[in-house]
């Protein structure tokens, strides 16, 4: 038999049974939509992000620290109760959020700043990264902190132990100083592309002051920007150059110091492409309206195979 009082009991039961977005797919937009109005709360995303960690992370081991519950949770109720009293602090507010590990965060967030190594692990930075402070005040909501790609060589190696009939580990393999020598001297033994030494040589005598250091840096952005990126805009006319991130253009964009956005593209033959970015000076409007076209040609982003 239903009383009111039943009812009341049965209110946050029902609160939680609001319909969310697929949160693998779904983007910032359509969730500050959904928060403006109404449709579900901060505390909603927060309870459902952790929802799909704990279900996922068993075998991806994707995070590796995470904020405590509660302390999400406050920190949700209170960017709901701001949003409630007008106070809403952009587009952003209230979104939750995963950084990577090697972003640092004072232990008052409740998560470690490791780089994912044990070298690190008890590590307390005496203040955040810049961007961590201003993820807070646009009103985002970490909730933790995810592992670095490079970090699981060795869970890879782990792995192949356990399955390997035979596996053979820590074989002693002579150091690069003892394969060959930065004595000036031509040798096979010297890594390709490098066999007079002389690059080599003048790397490890480098000793830049501060105005070959600008010298050269002047000279890098003239050859990727000026030269490079500034020029294809100007002469052919381009509004924004697409290319895979397995190519050069990371390299030029960190050489003409531009922004280059990126993300992964649908499944094919596999191996999911990821795609960079690149348009000319204050123009990065353009790139955002690009990736809106990407997706409405090609569909919406999917989710892996084994989250779907």
């Amino acid at each position: 038999m239903f009383t009111w009082s039943n009812l009341r009991q049965m209110a946050p039961f029902f609160s939680q049974r609001r319909t969310l977005p697929d949160l693998l797919t779904v983007d910032a937009k359509t969730l500050a939509s959904g928060l403006t109005n109404g449709h579900f709360t901060s505390v909603d995303l927060v309870e459902r992000s952790l929802e799909m960690i704990q279900k996922h992370d068993k075998y991806l081991h994707a995070m590796l620290s995470m904020v405590p519950k509660d302390q999400l949770r406050q920190r949700a109720e209170a960017l709901d109760k701001e949003r409630k009293d007008g106070k809403a602090r952009g587009n952003l507010h209230g979104i939750p959020i995963v950084i990577k590990d090697n972003i640092a965060t004072v232990p008052e967030l409740g998560m470690e700043t490791t780089c994912g190594s044990w070298a690190l692990h008890g590590m307390t930075p005496t203040a955040n990264a810049d961007l961590v402070d201003k993820l807070i005040q646009a009103g985002l909501i970490i909730i933790g902190k995810a592992n670095l790609s490079h970090t699981e060589i060795q869970a890879a190696y782990d792995k192949m132990e356990e399955l390997a009939k035979k596996y053979v580990g820590d074989v002693p393999l002579s150091p690069p100083s003892e394969c060959f020598m930065l004595d000036g001297q031509d040798s096979e033994d010297v890594i390709m592309s490098y066999n007079d030494q002389g690059l080599l040589i003048d790397a490890e005598e480098s000793d830049l002051s501060p105005e070959d250091y600008e010298k050269n840096l002047s000279h890098l952005r003239k050859v990727a920007r000026d030269d490079g990126l500034d020029r294809i805009f100007k002469e052919y006319g381009v509004d924004v150059i697409v290319g895979s991130s397995d190519t050069a253009i990371k390299a030029f964009a960190s050489g003409s110091g531009r922004f280059t956005p990126g993300f992964m593209g649908n499944t094919y033959n596999i191996r999911i492409p990821r795609w960079q970015f690149l348009a000319a000076k204050n123009q990065e409007a353009k790139i955002l309206k690009f990736m809106n076209a990407w997706e409405g040609t090609f569909g919406p982003r999917k989710a892996p195979p084994m989250l779907q």
